[in-house]
């Protein structure tokens, strides 16, 4: 499915509910067993997020899977909203106490405990892209001032752990002193 457009609308019931626009046909979200439902993010393949009324009345943040079927990503008391989603179902959004989430493999996580740096506290993320780049804004401890900033993730697995590179010196030391005395 090629999504060309998302937005929400008013359907048959006098609710209004977020749809998906896939360039012929608007298709209804519907919600989690509320009345209402909005979408914020659609992919290029077409999985939307948002926010949908639960059947509690709190609104909570939401992705449809590749068959339009809505999801739930954490059932949070103050409830959440996901803004942006990838075409892998990775979803950026925040929770109604307003902590940065990063959902990705059925899990959400604080977007703030996944930072690699310091002195900067995350405090919105507005989308994420199929590179896992999340469009935030976030604030410097030390300066109060808040800036739009791009979060790119790493591989970990790439950066040599310290005892790697102790042992990569000693044998390249070792190696070293070997061939001098060979001379």
């Amino acid at each position: 499915m090629a999504a060309t457009s998302r937005g929400a609308g008013y359907f048959s019931s006098p609710y209004y509910h977020g749809f998906l626009y896939n360039g012929s046909t608007v298709i209804d979200l519907g919600t989690l067993g509320g009345n209402y439902s909005d979408a914020f993010g659609v992919s290029s393949n077409g999985l939307v997020t948002g926010q949908a009324q639960d059947s509690s009345g709190n609104y909570q943040a939401y992705y449809t899977d590749a068959n339009g079927t809505m999801h739930q990503i954490a059932a949070v008391p103050a409830g959440s909203t996901g803004y942006g989603i990838n075409s892998s179902g990775q979803v950026a959004g925040s929770s109604g106490d307003g902590t940065p989430f990063l959902y990705s493999g059925g899990v959400a996580s604080n977007v703030n405990t996944l930072l690699a740096t310091s002195g900067w506290t995350v405090t919105t993320v507005l989308r994420i892209n199929d590179a896992g780049q999340m469009l935030a804004q976030a604030q410097n401890a030390s300066t109060g001032q808040s800036h739009a900033v791009l979060l790119t993730p790493f591989d970990a697995s790439a950066v040599p752990e310290p005892a790697s590179i102790g042992l990569f010196t000693i044998g390249s030391l070792g190696l070293f002193l070997i061939s001098r005395k060979r001379k």
